[in-house]
């Protein structure tokens, strides 16, 4: 198995970063430090491009959304916000860990599956060629619009478009309409695939519209959080599924790419700065969303200190095993006091990075064990999907995405909804296959 140049370098610059972020702990708060660091993880992003020609890797998004958010957090900015409290030693030492773990054990998992460097021309498709997924998405997407109007009437109310939407999001999600809307979010997975494979231009059409008005459904819902969630599904699959092998598709992912990086920025500042009504001049709401972002990130590292310091680790995998238990019982259903002991907030917002539950389980083991599993099966996943996707593991890829996505902000993984996903892609898989071994036994026996 031959190793591509590029992971070499990455593999070395990454041990780089790990380095002097360590040494360079104490001089944190120096602006020039953190864009060092910064321009560090940019170098990382474009060597990790080179070796995959993909943005949609779970170490891109784990460079992108853990190390950014690990040299921003870090720092002590008091101007944004008063507080109180630094980074110590302890929690410098529970994130280089973790961080030095996910890393390699995310090399093994995909290295299982061999190096890129060798591959043929890949083909794009792979198990999803059959023409009538075009219709399974149709449906799903219809049924999931139709899902979000009824919710709607039901609630009497657009979150977004309220002018108060922290005011109504909250019930508006916690209806069984809703439900069906979140349910089918992983249906954005198979679109690109189904426009692909249908050679019915109104089909097509069908599916682009029927995507647009699902996107917008989940913006006017005021949960920013969801529609992030359903662009990172739909960008797995768009450039999974592209011929990267081909200079002139390259240069339009690069493109598409970067605008989508660009409408994400745009879409959190705007839902920011009209979701707590600040409206006032634009230098100011510019202001806002600059530090509005950095207490996004900050304080989540500072709540799993505090955590660190006042709660004694149960012994016993509980609050990590949420997705399982938490099947029977719907998340404001659950005893508060199970999660009262471990809600920890210096006076900002009141979450907690990924790393709060496995700790509060299992201490710094706990956290070893569950960076260790994501890594894992985020490098599985992605090195099954480049080489022959499948329902189950295309979906895995998309989850595992967006849980690396929310590696500093909560542990995602929590949700039921995830293995819902998973039961459903690999439904879905598994009919596919059968649907093409029917039709291929049919046209034998003619």
């Amino acid at each position: 198995m031959r190793i591509s140049k590029y992971a070499i370098y990455e593999f070395i610059l990454f041990h780089f970063f790990v380095f002097l972020y360590v040494v360079t702990f104490p001089y944190k708060d120096i602006w020039s430090v953190t864009a060092f660091l910064a321009l560090l993880v940019l170098l990382l992003l474009v060597l990790e491009y080179l070796r995959t020609r993909l943005f949609v890797t779970p170490l891109f998004f784990w460079f992108a959304f853990w190390l950014g958010a690990i040299v921003l957090g870090r720092m002590h900015l008091t101007e944004a916000y008063p507080i109180y409290q630094e980074w110590g030693d302890e929690l410098l030492r529970l994130v280089v860990i973790n961080t030095v773990v996910f890393y390699w054990v995310y090399l093994l998992g995909e290295r299982a599956r061999g190096d890129f460097a060798d591959l043929p021309d890949w083909e794009t498709i792979g198990a999803f060629r059959y023409e009538r997924l075009a219709d399974l998405v149709i449906g799903m997407l219809a049924i999931a619009i139709a899902a979000f109007v009824l919710n709607v009437i039901h609630t009497g109310v657009i979150p977004q478009l309220s002018g108060d939407a922290n005011a109504y999001r909250e019930a508006f999600r916690a209806t069984r309409f809703y439900q069906i809307v979140t349910l089918l979010r992983f249906s954005l997975l198979l679109v690109p695939p189904a426009v692909k494979n249908t050679e019915s231009l109104v089909k097509k059409l069908a599916v682009i519209c029927l995507t647009g008005g699902y996107l917008l459904a989940e913006m006017l819902s005021g949960w920013r959080g969801y529609t992030l969630q359903a662009m990172i599904l739909l960008a797995t699959s768009w450039f999974l599924f592209s011929d990267v092998k081909n200079e002139n598709v390259r240069k339009r992912n690069l493109l598409f790419g970067s605008f989508g990086v660009a409408a994400i920025l745009v879409f959190i500042v705007v839902v920011t700065v009209t979701r707590d009504s600040t409206f006032d001049s634009l230098v100011r709401r510019a202001r806002y969303a600059v530090e509005n972002f950095y207490l996004y990130v900050a304080p989540n590292f500072l709540n799993v200190q505090s955590a660190m310091e006042k709660v004694q680790p149960k012994g016993t995998f509980l609050y990590t095993t949420e997705i399982f238990w938490g099947i029977f019982r719907k998340p404001w259903e659950i005893p508060q006091y199970i999660y009262s002991d471990i809600e920890y907030s210096i006076g900002a917002y009141n979450v907690c990075t990924y790393l709060l539950e496995p700790y509060c389980d299992l201490g710094l083991p706990g956290t070893m064990v569950w960076s260790a599993i994501i890594a894992f099966f985020s490098g599985e996943a992605f090195g099954r999907c480049r080489r022959n996707p499948s329902g189950f593991f295309l979906v895995l890829l998309g989850i595992m995405n967006i849980t690396i996505f929310y590696l500093h902000n909560n542990f995602f993984l929590r949700s039921t909804t995830v293995l819902l996903w998973l039961a459903a892609g690999g439904v879905i898989g598994l009919w596919i296959t059968r649907q093409k071994e029917t039709e291929e036994n049919g046209s034998k026996v003619l």
